[in-house]
């Protein structure tokens, strides 16, 4: 059931691939979707503000990246224990492009790691960024399967590892927080 859901998805999907436009948009977006999330993490880091929200941003880009570490592990352990061919290994007619990929699909990387950024900027109150960021991943989510690299189940399978990873993260890593400097010392 599920393998027939995925199955016809991907084919409709990846059909959007026959518009040069389309299929230029959304390549892009899976290969390079996740630099976004690279000049979000460097102007956290190196943004000028005050004092007390430069820290808060500086212990928000360490929490952010433990998540993403956190997702990074999971989606590891899932490549080995249940290794599932890629749709353009799989099935035939399918549009593939070159997105510089290894053999795993379940569940995505790029939308497991670009959820639990996202995640992470949610629950440290970032709401603007944070959403705006949730969009991007949701796209590059969207980019992956137009291009034929995952099923709409790896998308899923990576959205709950991100979310997962950063809750796990928030709640559990907290006590990280205290060796994280609130001010500047004098």
């Amino acid at each position: 059931m599920i393998e027939n859901f995925d199955v016809a998805w991907i084919y409709r999907l990846n059909g959007w691939m026959v518009d040069p436009v389309v299929a230029r948009i959304f390549t892009f977006l899976a290969l390079w979707g996740v630099l976004y999330f690279v000049v979000v993490a460097l102007w956290l880091w190196y943004a000028p503000s005050n004092t007390q929200a430069e820290f808060k941003h500086k212990r928000a880009v360490v929490m952010i990246a433990l998540a993403v570490l956190v997702a990074l592990l999971i989606v590891n352990f899932f490549d080995v224990v249940l290794p599932r061919p890629r749709p353009y290994m799989a099935l035939d007619q399918i549009i593939a492009v070159n997105v510089l990929v290894d053999a795993a699909s379940f569940p995505s990387l790029h939308v497991a790691m670009t959820f639990a950024f996202a995640s992470m900027l949610l629950l440290l109150k970032y709401r603007v960024l944070g959403w705006v960021s949730l969009a991007v991943a949701a796209l590059i989510g969207l980019s992956r399967m137009v291009v034929g690299v995952h099923y709409p189940t790896d998308i899923l399978g990576g959205v709950v590892v991100g979310i997962v990873s950063a809750v796990v993260i928030y709640y559990e890593a907290a006590w990280i927080r205290q060796y994280l400097p609130s001010k500047k010392a004098a």
